[in-house]
């Protein structure tokens, strides 16, 4: 009792000063005023001028305006798509009164084959047999997109065929395409002439003249074990030496004298023959074949 008669005044100088954290504490904690803001929000005129920037840069992403165009082109000729150039100029119109020939052999002047390196074999190819100059558009020289409209406007018959000539076109109207992907141009009455490339005797000049010796030397032998002999070895020779050649050719004729087309068509096969050997540089094969 001594103890808290002497203390009593520091005893309550420690109650007063925590009976003032605690209501400093309570007021803290139960005020119903709101928390100041610490971040502003943009305006909406802030808002709408992102979003338009975010607008204007996705379109330019999809129609490809903010990169810049192929080597030769502009954004006013041609726009992107993904990652492909399309060209939205207007194409170069031909005057179709006078057309220029598709290109063709300066030595026949009959088409040249496309497919030279990796044919498809036993797929028939359409051939134009046309070999009058002048008379066809110059479909090699066109751009895809100058083709595709050149190709659509045929569709669409917008194109005057010359006199004389028609563009084939199947059942149903729709035109047909030769290996390269052009219109085929027609002569009215002329036969239609397709070839297909099939696996055949292809050897080198010097195994071709190896096997004419050998062919020459099996007419003279009467049937003994050498002249069998000489036929396993060119057949083998003929297994070995086996390739692709374009000498499986189809003909087609429509209305009347049906064999004066036919005779036509074996001469034009001739001189197709002839080139697609030359093009291939086996001009040595022609008799064989």
């Amino acid at each position: 009792m001594l103890f808290l008669k002497n203390n009593w005044h520091w005893m309550l100088f420690v109650v007063v000063i925590f009976g003032g954290i605690g209501v400093v504490l309570f007021i803290q904690l139960n005020t119903d005023t709101e928390p100041k803001t610490v971040f502003n929000p943009p305006s909406e005129e802030t808002l709408q001028d992102v979003q338009d920037k975010l607008a204007a840069q996705k379109a330019q992403e999809a129609d490809g305006t903010n990169r810049p165009p192929p080597p030769g082109e502009t954004h006013e000729t041609g726009h992107w798509h993904d990652d492909h150039w399309h060209r939205t100029a207007p194409i170069k119109t031909q005057d179709v009164s006078t057309p220029v020939p598709v290109p063709v052999s300066p030595a026949t002047h009959l088409p040249l084959l496309v497919e030279i390196e990796n044919p498809i074999l036993k797929k028939p190819i359409l051939l134009r047999t046309i070999n009058v100059d002048g008379i066809d558009i110059e479909w090699g020289t066109l751009s895809p997109d100058e083709l595709a409209e050149a190709i659509a406007k045929l569709e669409r018959r917008e194109i005057t065929e010359p006199d004389g000539y028609y563009y084939r076109r199947r059942s149903d109207g729709s035109l047909l395409f030769d290996e390269s992907g052009y219109p085929i141009l027609h002569k009215t009455g002329e036969p239609f002439i397709s070839v297909a490339w099939t696996m055949e005797f292809r050897p080198p000049p010097e195994i071709y003249e190896e096997y004419k010796q050998l062919a020459r030397r099996r007419n003279l032998l009467d049937p003994s074990p050498e002249l069998n002999s000489i036929r396993a070895r060119m057949k083998r020779m003929e297994r070995t030496y086996a390739g692709p050649l374009p000498v499986t050719f189809g003909i087609s004729c429509a209305g009347n004298d049906i064999e004066t087309q036919v005779n036509r068509a074996h001469e034009t096969i001739a001189q197709l023959k002839a080139g697609f050997f030359r093009q291939l540089g086996i001009e040595y094969l022609l008799r064989r074949y």
